[in-house]
């Protein structure tokens, strides 16, 4: 079938290019911030609580390969989202439909009568009857009386009815859609029973319009939602798009499942109206996750409209598909909507169920089946909050996990930083993958799963952007048993030369946001006190930079490594135990900060990675134990490192047991600086009580290649734990002097 083109030929070389607003087409570098004011947004994975125990913190990763671009992750920016649509003009078509009133239109069979301009369904087209006639029968299907568009007018409805399960409608030219389309189940004659819809395919040149898509579910008998797919070459839609599933009230009745809904538009697709495909709730029975969204186009992709993908709220769940809501583009990829997919909710205490799982939202730019594609201002922006927190539980059951929120930019056709289209990588707005958390119930889910990935190309200068964050919190749920917080990464590297033709460099990294990463704490309760005790360790964040060549790098520029911000990394306490509920509880250890790079490396502001304490009155018969602190390590293979921090690493106290104090390990192979308020104090145990041992102070070991130091701080605090038998003083040693304190010799360079 052959397509008329209804747009000029000026509006179709831009939809092409796609310049952005106020790109310079010239250079492949460009800040993509609108201003950079302080931002209000979090990410956060976080595990959840619950009475009987919490759960496990998620992770956040940052990763930028094979370019020199900089890895920026700040509180301060707005990306810039604006974008240019290519201007079109409205094609019916020489044979156009206009409705201004509802009208259902059914395929034709033999039992229905034709009279003269009557529009028919007939092998997924729509016809006018030209009132020709063979044998007594009409004549069907004459391309002379194809409908070529259609235009529908506000407060009007076009069914499409057919006893097919998909209602299948090409059309040569556009849809106008300014009221609503929605589907039907076509019987004999001239019934039709809207109750169990098909599904719907639309396939115009271009898809625009105000109005409605309907495709929900409709009653309990037929409480799932319907799937959509409009394949264009251009999609505009500012309507309602609703796949919803019903919900149910019968008992036993399972909630209506959320359709799929497909956008691929061949050149672009803006969408800016509502898509919605929530599960639907069941007054006395099971219910499912969401729908799915899936939103392509080869050149451009633009969404401002909220997505809503919720589970339903239930007995118990029925399905654990999560909902998916996936974006693909080649060239350009821009998001400034909401979206929502949260797991589904088990209220049905008597019997019990788990939570759902958060959904998936992934953005991808690529070039198209792995092909370099001739792109220009390549973007990926989002400035919408996410939402993929899991749903509650019911009973003695597990809280929803939380889901998966990733951004992924792949330049090159080779993944190994080969000539490709350098593209611009921005990010802003809430990012939550949380467990479901709540204090009075059985136990929390774990916290999702939140990544962010530039595969860049060696000629590329952009920056991959991470702005406008206040905070990321990876911590670990409470409960009577505290769970470990999880790991924030933020690396960049090099391509692999043993892969690769040319050198594809790795970029300097600059993070200045508040990272917390802390242990659940270890809660007692009358329920399930006396089955805990344990608190949850404290998370990782590791910040580095690395290449295969120096040499090369060298050659390119310099690659610092920098953070600025609190760090907040302690162990869970136990809290609310007492010897005469349980025998002993403990705290948990602290969590390690890395941060490494080929050239200098520095971080100031606070760190805060104190072990865990345990409450509880001791005896010779318990065991009251304070945790370890957490340690960190500084390293520059070629330049200075520079940590100018209040640190506190100080071990937990217990009953019995003081926990050791913290390590810092620093190594650079030029200038060494530790500086700041420090205090690595051993935890105090019970030194009225038999046995009971405090915990070491902590020791901090810099090597520097070249012998230089400064502002090693003569006032920390190294004292050792109290006990029965107190701990070891700390101490600071720098190359091979002790430079304060009691300095434990320890080879820690091998």
């Amino acid at each position: 079938m052959s397509y008329a083109l209804p747009f000029k030929v000026a509006a179709l070389a831009t939809a092409i290019t796609l310049t952005a607003c106020g790109g310079d087409s010239s250079s492949s570098k460009a800040d993509g911030l609108r201003n950079n004011s302080e931002g209000t947004s979090v990410i956060s994975a976080k595990g959840g609580d619950g009475m009987y125990r919490g759960n496990y913190g998620g992770s956040v990763s940052l990763e930028k390969s094979s370019s020199y671009g900089q890895v920026t992750l700040s509180n301060r920016g707005t990306p810039d989202a604006d974008y240019d649509l290519p201007d079109y003009e409205v094609n019916l078509g020489s044979n156009p439909l206009t409705v201004s009133s509802s009208v259902t239109i059914k395929t034709y069979s033999s039992e229905d009568t034709l009279e003269s301009g009557d529009v028919y369904y007939y092998g997924s087209s729509l016809y006018r009857y030209d009132g020709d006639t063979e044998e007594d029968s009409p004549v069907l299907g004459k391309l002379a009386t194809l409908i070529t568009g259609i235009e529908i007018a506000e407060g009007a409805t076009l069914t499409l009815a057919t006893d097919s399960s998909t209602a299948y409608l090409y059309l040569p030219n556009d849809i106008v859609n300014n009221g609503a389309i929605t589907t039907a189940n076509a019987l004999e004659g001239d019934e039709v029973d809207s109750d169990l819809r098909p599904h719907l395919n639309l396939n115009p040149f271009v898809y625009s319009g105000t109005g409605s898509i309907e495709l929900n579910g409709q009653s309990a008998e037929y409480p799932d939602a319907r799937d959509l797919n409009i394949n264009a070459m251009y999609i505009f839609n500012a309507g309602a798009i609703n796949a919803s599933g019903a919900d149910v009230t019968e008992a036993d009745a399972v909630g209506g499942e959320g359709g799929s809904i497909n956008l691929n538009g061949e050149y672009a697709v803006e969408n800016t109206g509502a898509i919605t495909a929530n599960a639907g709730d069941s007054a006395e029975g099971s219910v499912n996750e969401g729908g799915d969204v899936y939103i392509s186009s080869e050149v451009m992709i633009a969404n401002t409209g909220a997505i809503s993908l919720n589970g339903g709220t239930g007995d118990n769940l029925y399905s654990s598909n999560e909902a998916q809501v996936y974006f693909y583009s080649p060239m350009v990829l821009i998001n400034t909507g909401d979206i929502s997919a949260l797991g589904a909710n088990a209220v049905n205490t008597e019997d019990g169920s788990s939570g759902g799982e958060g959904g998936y939202v992934t953005f991808e730019i690529e070039p198209y089946y792995n092909e370099i594609v001739n792109r220009e201002d390549a973007r990926l922006i989002n400035t919408g909050s996410i939402n993929v927190s899991g749903g509650s539980a019911a009973g003695d059951y597990t809280g929803g996990d939380g889901g998966y929120i990733s951004f992924n930019s792949y330049e090159a056709d080779n993944g190994f930083g080969g000539e490709g289209a350098a593209g611009m990588f921005a990010v802003t707005g809430n990012l939550i993958a949380d467990g479901y958390s709540d204090a009075a119930g059985y136990r929390g889910g774990n916290g999702g799963y939140i990544s962010f990935n530039h595969d860049a190309t060696s000629l590329s200068e952009y920056e991959t952007l991470v702005v406008g964050y206040q905070s990321i919190d990876v911590s670990g749920g409470n409960g009577a048993t505290g769970y470990p917080a999880g790991s924030v990464n933020i690396y960049a590297e090099s391509n692999e030369m043993d892969n690769s033709y040319a050198y594809a460099p790795t970029a300097p990294v600059a993070v200045s946001t508040s990272i917390i990463a802390e242990g659940g704490d270890a809660v007692y309760n009358t329920e399930y006190g006396a089955e805990g005790g344990s608190a949850g360790a404290g998370g990782s964040v590791s910040i580095s930079s690395y290449t295969e060549s120096y040499f090369m790098q060298a050659e390119v520029g310099e690659t610092p490594v920098t953070f600025e911000g609190d760090l907040s990394l302690s162990g869970g306490n136990a809290t609310g135990f007492t010897a005469e509920d349980v025998d002993g509880a403990s705290g948990a250890s602290g969590g390690s900060f890395y941060l490494s790079g080929l050239d200098d490396v520095e971080a100031t502001g606070t760190l805060n990675s104190d072990g865990g304490s345990a409450e509880g009155t001791a005896t010779t018969d318990t065991y009251y134990s304070g945790n370890e602190a957490g340690d960190l390590y500084a390293w520059s293979f070629y330049g200075n490192a520079n940590i100018n921090m209040d640190i506190s690493m100080n071990g937990g106290n217990g009953g019995n047991n003081g926990g050791w104090a913290g390590f810092i390990f620093m190594n650079a192979a030029e200038r060494v600086s530790l500086r700041g308020d420090l205090s690595l104090a051993g935890g105090n145990a019970d030194a009225s009580i038999e046995d009971t041992e405090g915990g070491f102070a902590g020791q901090a070991y810099l090597y520097s290649g070249a012998d230089r130091y400064s502002s090693v701080n003569d006032d920390a605090v190294l004292t050792a734990g109290t006990g029965e038998t107190a701990g070891l003083a700390g101490g600071i040693t720098t190359g091979a002097q002790c430079a304060l304190g009691n300095c434990v010799q320890y080879n820690w360079l091998d």
